[in-house]
């Protein structure tokens, strides 16, 4: 029978985080080879989960803080490593679990070594503590300085793909692993400054909410994860395949690689005519569409594509599809009266309203609203 408000809140916790590992267990991951290390993840999710519902139904009386700090440490580590991991498992690099194993092997080893010195050499067990706290934090710092190489590759591997500011595609994933490290620091603090009743029941409420919010990051990363995975697919195909030659009528074998991405005139004029068409579609108002796929729609390569932009108009793609976005913003300010600013950027093909402003604030010296005021 529950007898106090701290037994009442760890009961509700552990039915909370149960329901969040049903539905864990039951989200929909694509079958493909390319979502496997999240299917991967999602097993390592939902075991930890798990353990975390049944620790929540034997309460730790707060009277003992030893144990409880002891209890937290252990169950923090474990948990920072987890869903770091799961973080870094949403980007393009660095799928190996290997260090993931190494470092829940290290984990475990100082946990059994935190129960062997309590129970049966009580006078080692605070130099244990205290050596495990050190490396749970250096822990979090690893993840931190790991983390944070993964996005910056990251991002440079999406922008090469896409041409593509990606910074909005990354700000879910980083918020996901920052809010974990908030959590970690809170374990951190309530290990080494030991938490009575209503501190530690405040603590059990936050780290309850997180783990539903996990759930909900792990859903939407379902629906919207194959803007990275795609990505990272393409790049290692590319990186398999031989290179691409394209040899013009009358050159020598032997000088077959100096012209791989280069075109006769007819063949710029060909490409031209079908850049027009692209144009005279819209084509670059489609959002999160790579310039890989583009240049299959105009029937060339990528490099091809670049040696074009590079040799004709000394620009790069990117820079000329961004342009082409942003006079059709300026065209639609001062054709559409009614035009709601608001939504402008995701018509003319940007995913991100602060993105546009600043591209938009740059091409035209100013802001949106400051040129519909100045054609009015």
């Amino acid at each position: 029978m529950l007898t106090t408000i701290d037994h009442l809140i760890s009961l509700l916790s552990s039915a909370a985080i149960a329901t969040a590992v049903v539905v864990l267990a039951i989200i929909r991951i694509p079958e493909e080879l390319r979502w496997e290390p999240l299917s991967r993840a999602r097993r390592f999710l939902v075991a930890t989960f798990t353990i975390l519902a049944i620790s929540g139904l034997f309460k730790i009386d707060s009277n003992e803080p030893d144990m409880l700090s002891t209890v937290t440490l252990c169950v923090a580590s474990y948990q920072a490593l987890l869903l770091t991991q799961t973080a870094s498992v949403m980007l393009t690099s660095c799928k190996s679990f290997h260090n993931t194993l190494w470092a829940f092997g290290f984990i475990s080893l100082f946990t059994c070594l935190l129960v062997i010195t309590k129970i049966f050499a009580p006078e080692v067990h605070t130099y244990v503590w205290y050596l495990a706290a050190a490396a749970y934090l250096l822990q979090l710092v690893i993840h931190t300085v790991s983390f944070r190489k993964q996005v910056k590759d990251t991002a440079a591997d999406l922008e090469n793909y896409y041409d593509e500011n990606v910074d909005y595609h990354l700000d879910p994933i980083k918020k996901f692993f920052y809010s974990a490290l908030g959590i970690g620091i809170l374990a951190a603090i309530a290990s080494l400054v030991p938490l009575h009743h209503w501190g530690y029941n405040a603590f059990v409420i936050i780290y309850t909410v997180y783990y539903v919010y996990v759930v909900v990051a792990i859903m939407n990363y379902c629906i919207d994860g194959d803007f990275f995975l795609a990505a990272a697919e393409n790049m290692n195909d590319k990186a398999s395949e031989p290179k691409f030659t394209f040899t013009l009528p009358g050159v020598p074998d032997g000088a077959a690689g100096e012209v791989s991405t280069s075109f006769a005139e007819n063949s710029y004029e060909a490409l031209e005519k079908a850049l027009n068409e692209w144009v005279a579609g819209r084509g670059f108002t489609q959002v999160d569409v790579s310039t890989h796929e583009v240049a299959e729609h105009l029937c060339v390569t990528r490099q091809q594509l670049a040696a074009y932009f590079k040799n004709v108009h000394n620009t790069t793609f990117r820079s000329w599809r961004q342009r082409l976005r942003l006079e059709y913003a300026q065209c639609l300010i001062r054709e559409c009266s009614d035009l709601q600013l608001a939504h402008l950027h995701e018509q003319v093909g940007f995913n991100d309203r602060s993105n546009f402003h600043n591209a938009f604030r740059k091409f035209a010296g100013m802001t949106p609203q400051e040129y519909r005021d100045s054609v009015k």
